[in-house]
């Protein structure tokens, strides 16, 4: 019959300790399935005559009685039935392996049964002592982030062996992008590559635990845990939940405070965080604290960008496997542009579930179909405005700035009605021309309309993601904090964005009507570079209805320049705008 064993010989501590217990009679827990719920354990006699893992609330030896005979001298077999009380024994067993201890308080759950307990135990155990299979050469378009993760596994390689100190590794990084880029994958590749255990956690993880004493109690078990392990990878998810000292609301104020800065503590490794390095991330790392990112804590900030086309083909390759095999895989990537790694994760398997639906292979036609997803239907003329406009934007790019130009779409989907992908990473944003280009550009799309086709839609506006929303608060930005004002030049009033440039316009009537000058000024202009340029416009837009999606040299090879596109690798990370029609 399977039993929870627990002896005190053979103790993995460096020192002879009769109090602690090795790693693997714990992993090797099992519970008893059995009405009433059962769960078996031996407990030395030193600790029944000490008295010592019985808390004072406990019920009394009624409770916990004996039910067999031991099978060593100084043993005693003993019937625990409720979860709290067996969470109780179970830390004052103090294991010599503190992997153990996040594994206690993530499998404890008060309302639970003994062997519930032992169970979630056991399961959470199996996957804290498992190194992932994902290495760092698996990954695409995250350039920045595997060329540093292959050189921390080179140090921390070196460190092993003895060659350099703690000192000479890299602390720790930050990981930030849009949601499902790959964050959480990179830190399992990133534990692959090293062969080392990944220890996971959130803040969200360690609230679940109870109040403010519960949380900071499992907070800095996961680093012991991961400390106990080392050297390890302990990553820490959704990191922005933390939050800034300084913008917290009263009422919250002594409890927010607390929690950032116990986990600046244990960032700081205090108490000794040799042999950890922690990898968080975050969707929007402008909520942080700052202190959370200095130096000595986590040393680099990297952004996981969203995948361009040629990574996107190898993600589709990489979650294939050996479906599609031999099939190019180009177009299914033009078309699937502005995905994530997520969304490749998620067409894949139900593509895969709709060949399994129709008893047959895969095939290129139910990978493209997961992709487009629920098509929206519109009408001819609807569609043909879209091409005209998003073909706008894309020669106005092509001819101006022909190295930030990506992509351009009218993929009619739920949410909108295409678009066209700039990276601005290959631009600048220091001058006054800068700004004016990024103004006409946006406004580009409705010079188009107005010109070719004599009226314009209301699919420049809308949305804070809109043109005519982010032409807005770029102008206002300029005028505001850039020092493009002609009359107050020296003079910061603030950084708006497209959520507080309306209340802030509103307030003020004078910089409301600076700021539609501007938008007048490169309106005018986006008419007359769509007036000099209306064939190939048109060319453009009779491209994009057959094709549906064209990249950037396909646009510029119609447009008819010289210019040559850059690899995305010549500009560093990849921050890339999407203009659309909704």
């Amino acid at each position: 019959m399977p039993t929870m064993l627990l002896r005190n010989e053979n103790s993995i501590c460096p020192k002879p300790c009769p109090h602690r217990f090795t790693v693997q009679e714990q992993i090797s827990i099992l519970p008893e399935v059995v009405e009433p719920p059962i769960s078996r354990c031996f407990i030395p006699a030193s600790y029944e005559r000490r008295n010592k893992w019985v808390r004072p609330e406990m019920p009394t030896r009624s409770r916990i009685s004996p039910i067999n005979q031991p099978s060593q001298a100084g043993d005693q077999l003993v019937k625990i039935t409720r979860a709290e009380d067996l969470h109780c024994v179970m830390q004052r067993l103090k294991p010599a392996h503190t992997t153990l201890i996040l594994a206690y308080e993530g499998a404890y759950r008060p309302d639970q049964s003994a062997n519930a307990y032992l169970l979630r135990l056991k399961q959470l155990l199996n996957v804290q002592n498992m190194t992932p299979a994902i290495t760092l050469d698996q990954l695409a378009g995250m350039n920045e982030a595997t060329t540093w993760g292959m050189t921390l596994a080179n140090d921390l390689y070196e460190y092993n062996a003895g060659r350099i100190p703690w000192s000479a590794v890299d602390r720790g990084c930050l990981l930030f992008g849009p949601p499902g880029t790959g964050k959480t994958t990179f830190a399992r590749a990133l534990a692959g590559s090293c062969g080392l255990p990944l220890i996971s956690a959130s803040l969200a993880q360690w609230q679940s635990s109870g109040h403010l004493g519960d949380l900071l109690k499992s907070m800095r078990a996961t680093f012991d845990a991961a400390r106990a392990a080392a050297p390890s990878i302990l990553f820490v998810d959704e990191v922005d939940g933390f939050g800034n000292r300084s913008q917290f609301k009263s009422e919250y104020r002594d409890y927010s405070a607390q929690v950032v800065n116990g986990f600046l503590e244990l960032l700081d490794g205090i108490t000794g965080r040799e042999g950890v390095v922690v990898v968080a991330a975050c969707n929007h790392p402008e909520r942080l604290d700052p202190a959370i990112v200095r130096s000595g804590r986590l040393d680099r900030s990297i952004l996981i960008p969203l995948p361009d086309q040629e990574a996107i083909a190898k993600i589709l390759r990489y979650h294939l496997g050996q479906d599609l095999n031999g099939i190019d895989l180009k177009d299914l990537a033009k078309l699937a542009n502005g995905g994530t790694g997520a969304d490749v994760e998620r067409w894949v398997r139900g593509a895969r579930r709709c060949a399994r639906n129709a008893n047959r292979p895969m095939v290129l036609e139910d990978l493209s179909a997961e992709i487009r997803g629920k098509v929206r239907r519109v009408p001819a003329e609807s569609l043909r405005r879209s091409a005209i406009h998003e073909a706008g934007h894309a020669v106005m790019t092509a001819v101006y700035r022909p190295n930030m130009l990506v992509m351009a779409s009218i993929r009619q989907t739920e949410e909108s009605g295409g678009g066209v992908t700039i990276d601005v990473g290959r631009g600048a944003m220091e001058t006054r021309a800068d700004i004016n280009f990024m103004l006409v550009h946006l406004l580009a799309g409705r010079a188009a309309e107005q010109t070719l086709i004599g009226d314009v839609s209301a699919g420049s506006g809308g949305s804070a993601n809109s043109d005519l929303a982010r032409a807005t608060a770029l102008a206002t930005l300029s005028l505001t904090a850039l020092g493009m004002d002609d009359q107050m030049p020296l003079l910061w009033i603030g950084m708006p964005n497209v959520d507080s440039v309306g209340p802030m316009l509103n307030a003020r009537p004078d910089l409301a009507r600076k700021v539609s000058a501007l938008l007048e000024q490169a309106y005018e202009k986006a008419l007359n570079m769509i007036q000099c340029q209306s064939t190939t416009v048109l060319n453009v837009a009779d491209m994009l209805q057959r094709r549906e999606t064209l990249d950037a040299s396909e646009i510029i090879a119609i447009v008819g320049g010289q210019c040559t596109v850059p690899h995305v690798s010549d500009y560093g990370p990849v921050m890339s705008m999407t203009i659309h029609m909704s």
